[in-house]
């Protein structure tokens, strides 16, 4: 099973670099916090585990929308 590998977007809000995988942070009224993954196969849900990393129909249009945010992280990461 691959691992996600997650960019920053914005504040609270994640895409893995390998699947397209979306990920967002929030908080509900009563301060407890929650995470909604939006799936590459189009489907979004609130979960208390990650979903394993599986390409699906949309990770391509997925990668392809948050293209700059990857090339960025990629280069922070190279510059250390």
């Amino acid at each position: 099973m691959n691992r996600h590998r997650w960019v920053k977007v914005r504040i609270h809000v994640y895409v893995c670099r390998q699947c397209g995988c979306g990920r967002v942070n929030a908080q509900r009224k009563n301060g407890e916090w929650f995470t909604t993954f939006h799936r590459p196969d189009g489907t979004s849900e609130v979960l208390m585990h990650v979903p394993s990393c599986e390409p699906g129909p949309k990770t391509a249009a997925y990668l392809k929308r948050y293209e700059l945010a990857i090339l960025s992280a990629e280069l922070q990461r190279a510059d250390g």
